[in-house]
């Protein structure tokens, strides 16, 4: 994009004293970057075949040059990893992300618009997450190798597409594929990261639950049987807190607001009983704290807060909520 500054202006004098020029006459001509890097500065002009090489040369480090159209792909390809990432959908984002492999490699665009160096700096963070979780697999692999594999299967999954990533899955992969004693659970915890990842989408939460049911029939003294054991009650708790597939159960909060200590202390005396909603297909387990107008406010065992609406609960949950004069 072609500019003129007038030399006279005060937009020059910022001009010249973010980019400093060789020689002092006019007219001076610069070729900048879309990232403001300084490719080309000098006073001069330049005639004949001078000006056609020097923008050869100056273009030569100037990146790949995009349309608006392709700025625009990349915007929006940003914008939904972006909020992905806040999810913690990290498998979405890298999806978005990956798209614009048409523009160039994932993490390296080879372009120095902003849109394009946002797009390559999530990439990196995405690589980066991955990294660190490979190496907490290698911490479980020594004492929890089913937990260690379920990471891994999981890594695989969201993380595999970024070129800066594959090569090392794979290469962490195969070490553990020489071990005949991990065989089984190489097996287990590939059906279990499936199960996880099908649980993320609501159409998949049904298989999911119906693929853990099946694993946890082996029962709790085995390692599959326990994990899917308790990932069923993680789902479970999800469903009752608000998270199933439509959406209006209720919602989880943030930690509990300002109490006196008299509060917290009667609250935290109530004993920690199992909640169920009006199906009776979901459970958790919680204790009571209060009622926000038509909302019960509970705090599970994980120390989560959660708010159900006092119409979601079974009549026994209702029943007691009354017999226990919740402080509100």
């Amino acid at each position: 994009m072609p500019l003129k500054v007038d030399t006279g202006t005060p937009e020059w004098q910022k001009w010249a004293s973010q980019y400093r020029a060789e020689g002092n006459g006019i007219p001076i001509i610069y070729v900048i970057r879309a990232d403001g890097q300084m490719l080309y500065g000098r006073s001069g002009a330049l005639t004949g075949n001078a000006l056609p090489q020097m923008l050869i040369q100056a273009g030569s480090g100037a990146g790949k040059i995009l349309t608006d159209a392709q700025v625009g792909v990349v915007q929006k390809a940003v914008h939904a990893a972006q909020v992905a990432m806040d999810q913690q959908d990290y498998e979405l984002a890298v999806r978005k992300l990956v798209a614009l492999k048409k523009l160039g490699t994932p993490g390296h665009l080879g372009s120095f618009a902003q849109p394009a160096l946002k797009a390559d700096q999530l990439a990196k963070q995405l690589a980066d997450i991955a990294h660190a979780k490979l190496g907490e697999i290698k911490q479980k692999m020594v004492g929890e190798p089913l937990q260690g594999l379920v990471m891994l299967a999981d890594v695989r999954r969201s993380f595999s597409a970024l070129p800066a990533v594959k090569a090392d899955v794979v290469k962490i992969e195969r070490k553990y594929a020489k071990d005949p004693q991990l065989r089984d659970l190489r097996r287990d915890a590939d059906a279990l990261a499936r199960a996880r990842a099908l649980a993320r989408s609501p159409k998949g939460h049904k298989r999911a639950v119906e693929s853990l049911q099946a694993l946890a029939k082996r029962g709790p003294d085995t390692p599959v049987g326990a994990a899917a054991a308790d990932m069923l009650r993680q789902l479970d708790s999800k469903q009752l807190a608000g998270n199933d597939a439509n959406g209006d159960v209720g919602n989880t909060e943030s930690v509990e607001g300002q109490t006196s200590g008299e509060e917290a202390t009667a609250r935290e005396r109530r004993p920690l009983r199992t909640w169920t909603d009006v199906t009776g297909k979901y459970r958790v387990r919680a204790r009571l704290l209060r009622i926000a107008e038509t909302q019960v406010v509970l705090r599970r065992e994980d120390g989560q807060q959660v708010s159900v609406p006092l119409g979601k609960l079974s009549r026994e949950d209702r029943r007691y909520i009354e017999s226990s004069a919740p402080i509100k």
